[in-house]
């Protein structure tokens, strides 16, 4: 901005506010700078630039602030038009207009890291094996890929843009944005604070980058963080300890979490647990004091109190990492030993001190019993808890107002990529069912008795979800409009027409976003051959694989259809309608048992201390007809059955 000098009679006036200077020829001033009584008790040193002031600004507190500098210390700082600085040191900062600071020990920059960009995390493996460097465009699919592609030309070319993108945050001096505020804090060292963001009581802060509008950052009250990010519309309160952490979009943690080397993305919500080298991916939720995250990949999952896991075997450190496959809740005391891989939607109870792998039997239940890992096969596929599930993560995304979303999430419960888990043990559930006794795999063991049970599960959910995938395609085709016969021999037989490629089988979870091989393949060409050179260019390869998820889907299951029925026929169409119409009425027969246990009469037990406990359950909870999934899995199901009959 254009500035000019102080005028010698506006020396004497600042003098006289008792205001000093260590050389009042460097400050320099907006053309229509005022004093009046808006500047009193400032020691200036450095070059100082300074706006003018006016008006007023409201703290957290919601009490009106004048703008202007008062009882406070500035040292080689630029202060924009209408702030208010008081009662704080403010050193080798810029700061933006409408800003207020007040009540800070130090505002500062002693160093010329870029404020937590280029910072390397050691995400999944303690001893660095798998660390990859932060930025501001980091995302869950990003970092996905720089992990598990750490030592491939690919995690060469995602760092190299990692760091170009760190360096362009390089400054001189720290930087406040406008609109900010910060109040009742520590030492705030070596920060980049966007736009509209607030730190308010934060005990200390170094070298961190704190994003704004249009959604900002809040950084709350005992908060202390090194080396992090902060993206926008992400929370941190409570006395929350962070070194090393990236911590995305709708994220909160609070109530004296403490984290370090770990990743944080959309809507993640931690409370009260410590997280150590943790790629917690969407929706991951741990809310319990005596919980410890320890290197493990996770999105959608869920860990109850005492959950614990073990990375270091006493031979070479803790280099071990685990993979909790979308979905998984892992109950209360549970214990998982690394390395290990946990089937999607699996719950896991108890206490397992053996490498586990049971990637291929999505939908378990994983206990202990007499010292062994039993293994349930689709135990929770039709599992009232995770038709909620579906309903709430859309529900539960606090990154409302913002356009540049940086994660990609998909929350589909049922997807190719968990089908295609399912289809692998179902076969091998196909090829153990005759013979005797129980079945060993990955570490766990499946009881005799629950083959044929996970064999039925499997095939029912398949079913449903080929002719739900299609219905639903068929329903968007034709603007809502329930679909004939006719309409689903022409979407099978496009289908049936489309050129099939060797990459057209297999899905990835990539941090909460569903990717197939075909998508796979173009983004990993693109970054190997150097096609891909800056994180925006990454942004739009991965948001339009994200989008093509619809028509991936349609395809992977139109094709799975053709290759039962070995036909695109009329009767192959009407006698699938059928079977389908079976499967979605067995589908809601368990869902309803399901949630029926949540009325038994084990759960009026802490009801009737001063009247009968049924009566008292029923003003309490009501029936189980009542309950608003009832509501929600009777349409879902009345719908589905009236498109299908449409078709028969």
């Amino acid at each position: 901005m254009k500035t000019r000098r102080l005028r010698s009679e506006e020396i004497t006036r600042l003098e006289q506010n008792g205001c000093s200077a260590e050389a009042w020829n460097a400050i320099r001033v907006d053309p229509e700078f005022v004093i009046g009584d808006l500047i009193r008790n400032v020691e200036f040193s450095g070059n100082v630039t300074l706006g003018t002031f006016s008006g007023t600004l409201r703290s957290s507190l919601s009490i009106p602030e004048r703008a202007g500098l008062y009882s406070c210390r500035l040292h080689n700082v630029s202060v924009q038009n209408n702030c208010r600085i008081a009662y704080a040191t403010v050193a080798n900062t810029d700061v933006g207009e409408n800003s207020l600071i007040t009540h800070v020990q130090a505002l500062t920059r002693t160093g010329d890291q870029p404020f937590g960009n280029g910072v390397f995390v050691h995400v999944l493996a303690e001893d660095g094996a798998r660390s990859i460097p932060m930025w501001r465009g980091l995302s869950a699919q990003t970092a996905h890929l720089g992990c598990f592609f750490k030592h491939h030309s690919v995690g060469v070319m995602l760092e190299r843009i990692a760091l170009k993108e760190a360096e362009s945050m390089r400054r001189e001096r720290s930087q406040i944005g406008s609109g900010c505020r910060i109040e009742r804090c520590g030492t705030v060292d070596n920060v980049w604070i966007g736009d509209g963001a607030s730190v308010i009581g934060a005990a200390n802060l170094n070298n961190c980058t704190i994003e704004g509008d249009p959604v900002p950052a809040r950084i709350g009250q005992g908060v202390t963080a090194k080396n992090c990010i902060f993206k926008s519309s992400c929370r941190v309160d409570g006395g929350a300890r962070l070194d090393r952490c990236f911590v995305g979009q709708g994220v909160v943690v609070e109530n004296d979490a403490s984290a370090v080397d770990s990743l944080f993305f959309a809507n993640c919500h931690v409370g009260h647990s410590e997280v150590v080298s943790a790629f917690l991916g969407p929706y991951t939720v741990s809310h319990h004091r005596s919980t410890l995250v320890l290197a493990c990949q996770s999105s959608f999952a869920n860990f109850g109190s005492g959950s614990n896991s073990s990375n270091h075997l006493y031979k070479l450190g803790p280099r071990h990492g685990g993979v909790l496959r979308r979905g998984v809740r892992c109950g209360s005391d549970s214990y998982l030993l690394w390395p290990s891989d946990i089937g999607a939607f699996s719950t896991v109870v108890g206490h397992h001190p053996e490498h586990l792998d049971t990637a291929m039997f999505p939908f378990s239940l994983l206990i202990n019993k007499n010292d062994t890992s039993l293994l349930i096969p689709g135990a929770n596929l039709f599992s009232i808890g995770a038709f909620r599930d579906a309903l709430k993560w859309r529900e539960r995304d606090l990154r409302a107002g913002i356009q540049d979303v940086t994660d990609r999430v998909n929350c589909a419960v049922l997807s190719p990529y968990v089908m295609e888990a399912m289809e692998r043990g179902l076969a091998l559930l196909k090829r153990v069912q005759s013979a005797k006794g129980d079945l060993r795999h990955g570490g766990a063991v499946i009881p005799e008795g629950r083959i044929g049970a996970g064999l039925t599960t499997y095939r029912q959910a398949l079913r449903f979800y080929i002719g739900e995938c299609l219905l639903r395609r068929l329903v968007r085709d034709s603007h809502g409009e329930p679909p004939s016969t006719d309409d689903c021999l022409r979407l099978l037989e496009s289908i049936a027409q489309t050129e099939q490629r060797p990459d057209d089988q297999g899905w990835h979870d990539w941090g909460g976003m569903l990717v197939s091989d075909y998508d796979t393949k173009i983004i990993l060409e693109g970054l190997s051959l150097g096609d891909i050179e800056t994180g925006q260019e990454m942004h739009v390869l991965l948001n339009a694989a994200h989008d093509r998820y619809g028509d991936r889907e349609v395809l992977w299951a139109g094709r799975r259809w053709i290759r039962e029925h070995r036909e695109v026929s009329r009767d192959a169409v009407l006698d699938f309608a059928e079977t389908w119409r079976r499967s979605v009425q067995f589908r809601h027969e368990r869902l309803l048992k399901d949630l029926a246990k949540e009325y038994a009469h084990e759960m009026m037990i802490g009801f009737g201390l001063e009247e009968e406990k049924l009566e008292a359950f029923r003003r309490i909870r009501g029936e189980a007809s009542d309950h608003f999934t009832v509501k929600l899995a009777n349409d879902q199901r009345d719908r589905l059955l009236s498109l299908a009959e449409k078709i028969v």
